[in-house]
């Protein structure tokens, strides 16, 4: 699959380290999410891909089986064709779903890179008391599709999701593909355990999607691990690049 991608270098830099940046998954998820951080990467020296995942941007749609598994895939398909067929020869930063991505292909696959960044990582599912109480009358309202006029059922199935996770543009991802049931389902920790790479965790300290708990289990599974907690939401990439960029050039030398 040809994935569109953006790909920006330091102005007459013969070499730089080279660093590949996955988004999350959410209604307006795209490359186009994390220019501002490849911005701030190139400006700290950094040659840096963003990607569109396979269904998010202007790259093909994913077919319906496809799960983490075969996402990781795509992403080493390119990184071999367009980045480097080495090992240790790149580095790896992923946002939310892009960070169950990124730490799938550290623990599973080759080329592996030489150090991975977790921002606000899905990965690890359990469920919060609201959604133990919530999502039985989720699956319960569902059974009202069939009786209730299409718009007035989305919106309020929308809306229970929202109670559950306070994020409206993710929220709005909900019915958009047969994927978003397969990922949000898969649970990779023992993939966590298995990663030996130097691992950077970033947070946002008052994310809701993806909550500092769950981070904090994340930084206990891998060995060595370190972590940074910052001010902000799920959507830190977006609202505070030059801090993220900052740890990353902190963490990965150029």
């Amino acid at each position: 699959m040809k994935l569109n991608f953006t790909h920006k270098k330091p102005e007459n830099a013969k070499s730089a380290t080279k660093i590949v940046l996955l988004h999350g998954w959410a209604k307006t998820a795209s490359s186009e999410s994390l220019t501002s951080l490849q911005d701030e990467l190139v400006n700290k020296g950094f040659e840096v891909w963003a990607i569109d995942l396979p269904g998010f941007g202007k790259s093909p749609e994913a077919p319906d089986n496809y799960g983490i598994t075969e996402y990781a895939n795509e992403v080493l398909d390119f990184i071999e064709e367009n980045v480097t067929e080495e090992s240790g020869d790149y580095y790896l930063f992923g946002h939310s779903f892009g960070g169950s991505l990124s730490a799938y292909i550290a623990a599973n696959l080759e080329p592996r890179p030489g150090a991975i960044i977790l921002c606000n990582s899905a990965g690890i599912r359990y469920k919060t008391l609201k959604a133990k109480i919530a999502l039985p009358f989720a699956k319960a309202f569902k059974s009202l599709k069939a009786i209730l006029p299409r718009k007035f059922y989305n919106g309020i199935r929308k809306n229970i999701y929202y109670y559950l996770i306070r994020e409206r543009d993710y929220v709005d991802t909900a019915d958009k593909k047969e994927q978003f049931v397969r990922v949000t389902n898969e649970d990779i920790a023992e993939s966590f355990k298995r990663i030996a790479l130097p691992t950077l965790i970033i947070w946002g300290k008052n994310d809701k999607i993806t909550p500092l708990a769950m981070g904090e289990k994340i930084h206990s599974l891998i060995p060595n691990s370190k972590m940074k907690i910052i001010e902000g939401r799920h959507g830190i990439p977006m609202t505070k690049p030059e801090e993220i960029a900052e740890y990353i050039s902190e963490f990965i030398p150029t």
